[in-house]
């Protein structure tokens, strides 16, 4: 399509054309969404519960924080010496088969792969699930985690109805920040999943050969898609309940 012009008839074009890719870059948002809940629940829970000291959570976090002074794409790349066949995780992996005992061991390469795609994102987005988690554990009474105790409440069911109730808000706003930034990332599927077809990779692609009417009707839906996930999580959770 060559008219530069926004019509309806982009709409109908790029969802005629990318609704798989736009329902795969949903499952795998998804898919970093949860798992960064699983992972950044035992770390908040950890920090503010369980550290008692101050400075070792800021420092934690501070650490945590690092990462981020660095230039996104930079920070991509960065990766390739962990993900490629003579990287890290390869000498490893033929360091622990050579030492079972097989012989003639390949390497393996881990970019450019979906999974090189969700490690980094794992790397990169966990921040930001882990603070309002971890905001919403420091406002958690202790005396009602030793009240539970003191019944005799099991683990699972202190974890349950205490730990992830209370922590439900800070789960739900990282949640947002989680799925919203993997939505929109090209970066990392373009770096480091190599070209891994995603709606940011498709608006970057359409923006670089100067198709804006489809990249802007391509945008305008992502961005639909995002806001009714928002719309959703804030009919139950206020924003404020973190904040204050």
């Amino acid at each position: 399509m060559n008219n530069q012009t926004l019509t309806s008839a982009n709409y109908a074009y790029v969802l005629s054309v990318y609704a798989p890719i736009m329902l795969t870059t949903v499952e795998l948002a998804a898919l970093i969404t949860v798992i960064l809940v699983v992972i950044s629940l035992p770390i908040a829970y950890i920090l503010a519960i369980k550290v008692k000291s101050d400075a070792i959570k800021n420092l934690v976090l501070l650490v945590a924080l690092a990462p981020f002074w660095i230039d996104w794409n930079i920070r991509m790349i960065a990766w390739y010496p962990v993900f490629g066949a003579n990287g890290f995780l390869s000498s490893i992996y033929v360091s622990i088969l050579t030492g079972l005992g097989y012989s003639n061991v390949e390497p393996v390469s881990l970019l450019f792969t979906n999974a090189s795609v969700i490690i980094t994102w794992i790397q990169s987005l966990l921040l930001f699930m882990v603070v309002p988690i971890y905001l919403m554990m420091l406002r958690m009474d202790p005396i009602v985690l030793k009240a539970a105790s003191t019944l005799r409440a099991s683990t699972l069911k202190t974890f349950y109805y205490i730990t992830l109730q209370w922590s439900l808000p800070g789960i739900l706003i990282g949640s947002v920040f989680v799925f919203s930034l993997a939505m929109v990332d090209y970066a990392t599927p373009l770096l480091v999943g190599g070209g891994l077809p995603t709606i940011g990779v498709i608006i970057w692609q359409l923006g670089s050969y100067y198709e804006w009417p489809q990249a802007m009707a391509l945008s305008t839906l992502v961005l639909a898609i995002i806001l009714v996930f928002v719309a959703i999580t804030l009919r139950k959770v206020s924003i404020t309940r973190i904040l204050y």
